[in-house]
Order: structure tokens, then sequence, then C-alpha cells
């Protein structure tokens, strides 16, 4: 059985971060969790750099800073910044994105990453990822 201690959810859309929770809620060996949520790269990265998380859920598509729109930081340059940081410790990553086409798929891969889904998302897609 995987144990997942701290789970981080980063997603700009509420509703899909709610759609997410309740999907790790829904896996048996996920109950004892600590889930917390991001909206932002900044937020998600403040809170990457403050505290050692298991499994990583990230937005492809993640707005860099809600006040700043024209910035264009997303889910992939995150895992760039952290990338040392998640690897030294074990965390294990799913990139989510609606759109997901060849070249996010394969920067994706070339950084190490290789659980990627499309959105919409289901939770058996969820649990044969993270398992």
């Amino acid at each position: 059985m995987i144990e997942y201690r701290s789970v981080l959810i980063i997603d700009d859309d509420k509703t899909t971060r709610n759609m997410l929770r309740q999907m790790l809620n829904n896996l048996d060996f996920l109950k004892t969790m600590y889930v917390i949520e991001a909206q932002s790269w900044s937020e998600a990265s403040a809170k990457i750099e403050n505290q050692q998380f298991q499994l990583i859920i990230v937005d492809f598509n993640l707005l860099p800073n809600q006040n700043n729109k024209k910035d264009t930081r997303n889910g992939l340059s995150l895992l760039k910044k952290h990338h040392e940081e998640l690897v030294n410790n074990k965390t294990k990553v799913l990139l989510i994105s609606g759109s997901l086409d060849q070249s996010i798929i394969q920067n994706t891969i070339k950084l190490g990453y290789k659980h990627i889904l499309a959105k919409p998302l289901t939770t058996e897609q969820i649990e044969k990822k993270i398992r």
C-alpha cells in the first residue's frame, strides 16, 4: 500500500480542486492523507518551498498569479523550478491539462514526469496513475 501523507492540489479553478479532493477521498488507500490546495503558481511555489509533499497534482494551464494575467509561467515551469527538491523528496507528480498537445507531453516526460492526464478526469484514472 502506498501512503501519501501530504498531497498538494494545484489548479486555478476551485471546482476542479474540489473535484480532485473528492476523487482522492473516494480512494480507500488515501483516507489518511492531508490535502492542501493552491490556486496560483506563486502560491504553489511558496507551499512547495515550505513543505514536503508525497503527491502533487498540478494543472499545466495554471494561472501564474491571479493579479498578473501577463505572467506566462505554467504548471510545467513550476515543476522545473522545484525539480531538484521534488526529485530529492521522491515526490510523485501528476500533471493534468484540459488540452494536452505533443509538446506538453514531450516536455513533461523530458523533465522526468511521466504521469500526465487530460481533463475531464475520473477517479479510476487518478488511482491508476498514483498507485
